[in-house]
């Protein structure tokens, strides 16, 4: 298991790439992401996500990012979510009410909890 209090520019590495590693799993279907990066000082997320049939990406921005465990069940909390799309954005925010999303059980939610 990594330690806790890595730097903070070593910490926001680590955590890009596991969530980068969740989103490609997680999207993989629909999308390729291909940039996501972790400013863990400012609590802001930036993802760069390729969707299938376009030729653009979107960026995603999630700010104010934590995490909350309610039960067994461990999410990804913020405080607002933009989207380079308006019509994207309308529908996340109809999607995410509750300004959380959820995390996978197992190491990938362990290590994200063990840099925050």
């Amino acid at each position: 298991m990594v330690a806790l209090g890595l730097p903070g520019v070593l910490r926001d590495v680590v955590l890009s790439q596991a969530l980068t590693a969740f989103g490609r799993n997680s999207l993989k279907d629909i999308s390729r992401m291909f940039n996501l990066s972790v400013d863990s000082r400012a609590k802001v997320l930036k993802a760069e996500v390729l969707l299938a049939g376009e030729r653009e990406p979107v960026l995603v921005e999630v700010h104010g990012y934590g995490f909350f465990r309610e039960n067994e069940t461990t999410y990804l909390t913020f405080e607002r979510l933009t989207v380079s799309r308006e019509w994207m954005g309308r529908i996340l925010d109809g999607v995410l009410k509750e300004r959380r999303i959820r995390l996978p059980e197992g190491l990938g939610t362990k290590l994200l909890e063990s840099f925050m």
